[in-house]
């Protein structure tokens, strides 16, 4: 937990470089939200969000963590915004395939009439300009051209042995760093448009890395959302990056457990 918490600090103290990449509107919430808060809330959150992002390394802990995080304040204020009107809705807020999906419905009269009819106003409609430029780049790539841009990073990244786990669901093997490394991506989910977890396999260590996201730390599981064809590429980029922090955070906590 305090590991995490320092990292989560250093990213709020830069700017938050690594949460602004991901396409993904949780977060576009989330740093909207914390934008929106005095000093002293904004430290309030990062200790539960560090405090229950740890909880995902100890999967057995479950329940308990479940319920102690229902009952955190800042973590129940920061709940309570993910199902505010100020924070959805919109250009910004909506997932990439609900407003291609919505573009489409002659009843809605467009894309434009759909947000003027429902009164969003504020944050809501502007688009992130460095995920989403321009509305004509609203268009979500498909699934065979994102794993064409997973299957080379990844080989470039770990040398990954791609195989098919069903449906829209891949498994990549490899190694990193030392370890045997296994990334499972779902490109077929209907939460998002891709989801992952980094599996990090290495005997000597007492802290195991068992699926987990970069995201996941920060309490999202859902996978990514706002991934278009203009941005895939970058945004393909970032995921090989947070692979390879997330091997590198297994030996920085099983180092920091062999020390306290």
């Amino acid at each position: 937990m305090a590991l995490l918490r320092s990292d989560f600090a250093a990213e709020a103290s830069a700017g938050f470089p690594r949460l602004k990449r991901i396409p993904c509107t949780y977060f576009i919430r989330f740093l909207d939200y914390f934008a929106s808060l005095d000093p002293a809330a904004q430290e309030t959150l990062l200790d539960g969000m560090a405090r229950f992002g740890s909880a995902g390394f100890f999967p057995d802990s479950g329940r308990t963590d479940y319920e102690e995080r229902r009952q955190h304040p800042a973590i129940q204020r920061f709940d309570a915004m993910l199902k505010s009107l100020d924070f959805n809705g919109g250009y910004r807020y909506v997932d990439v395939k609900s407003l291609c999906m919505v573009a489409k419905v002659k009843e809605f009269g467009g894309l434009d009439g759909w947000i003027k009819s429902r009164g969003f106003s504020g944050l809501a409609l502007q688009p992130r300009e460095d995920l989403l430029p321009e509305l004509r780049y609203l268009q979500p790539p498909k699934p065979a051209a994102l794993r064409k841009l997973v299957d080379a990073a990844f080989q470039k990244l770990f040398a990954a042995q791609k195989s098919h786990a069903g449906g829209g669901n891949w498994q990549y093997t490899g190694s990193l760093g030392g370890h045997a490394l296994t990334v499972w991506l779902d490109f077929g989910s209907q939460l998002g448009q891709l989801r992952y977890g980094v599996t990090v396999d290495n005997p000597a260590h007492s802290i195991k890395i068992v699926r987990v996201s970069y995201e996941s730390l920060w309490l999202h599981h859902l996978g990514w959302d706002y991934l278009t064809e203009e941005n895939a590429g970058r945004s393909i980029d970032l995921l090989a990056e947070q692979v390879a922090h997330i091997a590198r955070l297994a030996d920085r906590i099983n180092s920091s457990a062999m020390f306290s």
